[in-house]
């Protein structure tokens, strides 16, 4: 019984893996869901009892049942909701939850095979970032947006994930003790962060300068603080960041689209409107012309549409929770990457 268990959680382990690295291989995202649903999906069923274990005893993952559950049932409450909407709903919760769930699972059963999983991604995610730039501005400009190659569609999409992996590769570089090692790490971490900035995605770049900032304070605290404070100035003062992020793209058309969700919850502040509510948002501009939005641009916003003040109260939650976990791992020194998520 205990060889079947160890086997199932293998399956799970190398299931996840293929998985992530599907981010980087996979041409289109509907092939990379099916990928999940088949490896990690299928095993993690065989895995019921644990994962039911795990999350009765961790307060985190208990708000994100929570927050799932209310969401499909604020669905369910809605008047013009179908079967079909019902079960794609319940669907895509039982997906959200299973990820963090799955994570943990290997985590415990495999601790020393984190960071080896991670450490090859990235050495996958680097190779793709050259393939991506290579293509990419063999047939365009590079003052134009990088869009990668792959699944990832979406500048602001792919410039989190590959940033995600850059910062990754800058704390393995500083943690490792082989000189040759970190430099490569170094160099690995610089190719991924030179895609990010070709993607022009103001929420990678920031969310990516505060990560690197963060983890360089806690490893050069006397160094890091003035020159960032430099760079900062600098990046301020600079006429092509005053171009890209002010003059050629502003707002995005953000404070509309928020303020089209605001009125649209006047009447349903509390609760929201459920997950099968309209998700496009029109904004109409002073010249007349009108201008559709798949989604509202902000998974706060999105929150408070969908389930309302109480949705956002529990997602408050969550994240007070994960920023505590992340500054209790900062002090121990361990992983001090979940402290950059």
């Amino acid at each position: 019984k205990a060889l079947k268990t160890a086997n199932r959680h293998q399956y799970l382990l190398w299931g996840l893996y293929l998985f992530i690295l599907g981010f980087f291989l996979m041409p289109k995202a509907a092939g990379h869901a099916r990928l999940y649903y088949l490896l990690v999906i299928v095993p993690l069923c065989f895995s019921w009892a644990k994962t039911l274990e795990l999350i009765r005893s961790n307060t985190l993952l208990k708000l994100l049942a929570l927050f799932c559950t209310y969401l499909v049932l604020r669905s369910l409450s809605a008047s013009d909701v179908s079967p079909s909407d019902l079960l794609l709903v319940s669907w895509h919760a039982l997906l959200v939850l299973s990820f963090p769930v799955t994570i943990v699972l290997i985590n415990d059963f495999y601790p020393e095979k984190m960071d080896q999983l991670l450490q090859s991604t990235i050495n996958v995610a680097a190779a793709f970032a050259v393939l991506s730039m290579t293509i990419w501005y063999m047939d365009h400009p590079f003052s134009e947006r990088l869009y990668y190659w792959g699944r990832m569609d979406s500048p602001n999409t792919g410039g989190c994930v590959y940033g995600l992996f850059s910062i990754l590769a800058v704390h393995f570089g500083l943690s490792s003790k082989h000189r040759p090692r970190s430099l490569v790490f170094f160099l690995l971490a610089a190719i991924l962060a030179a895609s990010v900035l070709f993607t022009q995605s103001r929420t990678a770049i920031s969310a990516y300068s505060v990560a690197l900032f963060i983890l360089l304070l806690r490893s050069y605290p006397l160094v890091t603080a003035p020159i960032s404070i430099i760079f900062l100035i600098a990046a301020l003062m600079s006429p092509t960041t005053y171009h890209l992020l002010v003059l050629n793209r502003g707002l995005s058309f953000r404070p509309d689209i928020a303020a089209h969700v605001l009125q649209q919850l006047s009447d349903n502040w509390l609760v929201g409107l459920g997950l099968t509510c309209e998700q496009a948002v029109t904004i109409s501009l002073v010249s007349g012309e009108q201008i559709q939005f798949n989604h509202d641009h902000g998974h706060l916003l999105a929150t408070y549409r969908d389930g309302g003040l109480i949705a956002l109260v529990i997602l408050a939650s969550i994240l007070i929770i994960c920023l505590f976990n992340a500054c209790k791992s900062w002090v121990k020194g361990q992983q001090i990457y979940l402290a950059l998520f």
